[in-house]
């Protein structure tokens, strides 16, 4: 056995009777505790409660002024600000094609924009070809108190959506979303009096059927 693993000497030696001194100061004050004034320890107890009660107000008061903004608040609501400009109906033509600009289809389509409420817009996109309509895509466009965009896209009665982030670079509002199989990038912008839109829709897998959907259109009058 090597010498370093025997126990040290100062760990053997036999513990130490508790000093009569140490034992003098705990008794010293739990007497004065005993002893202390009753006011005293009443009104440490109400300034206590009431303080506790004095910092919950403050916090309601916080939370309600932040669920119930200022009417100023809601007229310079940022949402109105990035996206106000294209409210409206607007009907025009789009075309579908593959990522190498072979045409697949055309379509008649009309895009409605509304805001509904301070941080929120709805709209709608709605293409026929020929005869045929195809689903309603629906669309639920937020902003959040930072300003940062996010949507939600799916068609009309699907419960299956997908979830976009939006970026707004001068007069231009790009999304981005990600699904299980895909990747889908949208344009959107305003030039002069007509509305352009551009969609890339890329298939994680089945690369073959990814297509990109170009389309302008001319607002409506209502």
């Amino acid at each position: 056995m090597k010498l370093n693993e025997y126990p040290m000497i100062d760990d053997l030696q036999a513990p130490r009777e508790p000093s009569r001194t140490s034992n003098v100061v705990p008794m010293l004050v739990a007497n004065r505790s005993t002893h202390a004034d009753p006011k005293a320890q009443e009104l440490q107890r109400l300034v206590f409660y009431l303080a506790g009660g004095v910092v919950s107000l403050l916090f309601l008061m916080l939370l309600a002024n932040q669920m119930n903004p200022k009417d100023e608040a809601l007229r310079n609501a940022p949402l109105a600000r990035v996206m106000g400009n294209w409210e409206g109906r607007w009907v025009g033509s789009e075309t579908r094609l593959t990522l190498s600009g072979t045409p697949l289809a055309n379509y008649k389509t009309v895009r409605f924009f509304a805001s509904s409420g301070a941080q929120y817009q709805s709209g709608t996109v709605e293409r026929t070809e020929g005869n045929e309509n195809h689903a309603k895509e629906v669309w639920l466009t937020r902003i959040d108190q930072d300003g940062v965009l996010h949507a939600r896209r799916n068609d009309e009665g699907s419960e299956e959506f997908e979830l976009f982030n939006g970026t707004m670079t001068g007069d231009t509002l790009y999304w981005s979303g990600e699904s299980q199989d895909s990747t889908n990038v949208v344009r959107v912008w305003l030039e002069g009096s007509v509305l352009h839109v551009e969609e890339m829709h890329l298939s994680r897998t089945r690369p073959a059927d990814s297509f990109l959907i170009t389309g302008q259109y001319r607002r409506a009058e209502e």
